[in-house]
């Protein structure tokens, strides 16, 4: 995508970054970021040689959340957000139901669908600075991108109540505690921390992983029985996987397993 995007797609050694770029504006959404969400997440979801999907901001902020002047200041207010919100939540679907998981890397403020985006992540890498805040009944809305279904499974349904409602800034190390952010690193050391964790993502098992996290998924609406038997069934799945027998194969060999490859042969 040419840097004149509101967002930015780059796909490099199994690894798709996703930039919000308008850093002038927060990285506030507007009509042109949701079409471009949209537009990077089904690119995405086409390619074969995807391994990790990484969520970023450019500049000092990650998000802002919604552009809520842009959205005050249109013609039709109703028919703005109904168009950003239908893209905002086609982007989410495709970048959660993969198989690559999502790495959240977070400078500064995560706010509104800012922190909607960091809650679809699997793993999330914060800067010291970085603060987190709902904001949606701030300006008199409800949230969207997924925040109401993915925040009570990271926080707890209580918690995730009091955040949406009240709208405490949570810094770096509460996120940590409260279950939103995975580690928390100092700010000049968040670039050189994320390129290591997502390293290790990309050289994993992608088709494992995108089995476990479906199991995760599904696991608070299915009974034990339910569950059991879904992760019998993938389990049985994945032992005739070229990744399984690789990872087998390394364990008794008393090697690293070399997985990292095309994520469509490994899943087969």
């Amino acid at each position: 995508m040419s840097a004149d995007k509101t967002l930015l797609l780059e796909v490099e050694g199994g690894v798709a970054t996703l930039t919000l770029n308008r850093p002038e504006a927060g990285n506030q959404f507007e009509t042109a970021m949701a079409a471009d969400l949209l537009a990077a997440a089904e690119e995405v979801a086409g390619r074969d040689d995807v391994r990790v999907i990484v969520l970023r901001g450019a500049g000092k902020v990650f998000c802002f959340g919604g552009d809520v002047a842009f959205m005050a200041g249109s013609d039709d207010p109703r028919a703005t957000l109904d168009t950003m919100s239908e893209q905002l939540h086609a982007a989410v679907l495709s970048l959660s139901q993969g198989d690559a998981p999502i790495v959240a890397v977070v400078q500064g403020p995560a706010m509104g669908v800012g922190l909607s985006l960091v809650s679809i992540a699997d793993v999330v890498l914060a800067g010291a600075s970085a603060k987190f805040m709902a904001g949606y009944s701030n300006v008199g809305l409800t949230p969207d991108g997924g925040m109401t279904w993915t925040l009570p499974r990271k926080v707890g349904v209580a918690r995730a109540t009091d955040m949406i409602l009240r709208n405490p800034t949570l810094d770096a190390e509460a996120a940590r505690e409260a279950g939103i952010v995975t580690e928390v690193v100092a700010d000049d050391e968040l670039q050189e921390r994320a390129t290591k964790v997502i390293g290790q993502l990309a050289q994993g098992p992608t088709g494992a992983i995108g089995a476990i996290r479906g199991l995760l998924r599904g696991s608070l609406g299915a009974t034990l029985g339910e569950q059991l038997d879904a992760e019998r069934a993938s389990l049985l799945e994945r032992v005739a996987t070229d990744e399984a027998r690789e990872g087998m194969t390394a364990f008794a060999e008393r090697r690293r397993p070399q997985f990292a490859g095309d994520p469509a042969e490994a899943s087969r």
